[in-house]
């Protein structure tokens, strides 16, 4: 995994994507990878709310249709239980994949100073792609922690979750974005 940027000297911000109860029940009957999202989740919520500073942003998926699990009318609609965002911190909802799109995404960072972006969340193929690409695009260095990402696969496209994890992944890598893992990114920032 690529680590070549650095989470230290600030001016970093962890977003998480779309890490909402809907998703496990849309896809219950397919298996998730990778499975310790959750931990990795918490403790990389624990090491940012220790940090003078950096900003933590919460991005919640909100679909009109109501039939959707991510309608607000809809108990899928809202945080896992252990990504739940804690009073002071952002919350920004957003209606496509892309984080940037029609969000204030842009403004909350810039008026934070941030450059780099530590992306964690639901679904590393769509939403954690789609806003990479865009930050990318912004001119913001992008950090992904592949442990703290998760997909399910796609039957009808054949392809299984751990398929679809690793094509994000490669691609990711390709592009010049960074990997790195939690327990890398949690000792550099235990480093600060």
């Amino acid at each position: 995994m690529a680590t070549n940027i650095p989470v230290t000297g600030g001016g970093a911000a962890l977003i998480l994507l779309s890490l909402q109860q809907g998703y496990r029940l849309y896809y219950e009957s397919s298996p998730m990878v990778p499975p310790q999202i959750a931990n990795n989740v918490v403790a990389l919520l624990a090491a940012f709310r220790q940090l003078p500073g950096p900003p933590i942003v919460h991005m919640r998926e909100d679909q009109p249709d109501p039939q959707s699990y991510l309608n607000y009318r809809n108990p899928g609609h809202a945080f896992e239980t252990w990504a739940t965002p804690f009073q002071g911190e952002t919350v920004l909802s957003k209606t496509t994949l892309d984080g940037f799109l029609m969000t204030e995404l842009h403004e909350v960072l810039h008026r934070g100073a941030i450059r780099t972006v530590v992306l964690i969340g639901y679904i590393t193929d769509k939403d954690v792609n789609a806003t990479a690409i865009s930050a990318k695009n912004r001119g913001y260095n992008v950090i992904i922690v592949p442990d703290a990402t998760a997909t399910w696969g796609e039957p009808d496209d054949g392809l299984t979750a751990m398929q679809a994890w690793h094509d994000a992944l490669r691609a990711y890598a390709a592009n010049g974005i960074s990997l790195k893992s939690t327990a890398v990114l949690l000792n550099e920032l235990t480093a600060r």
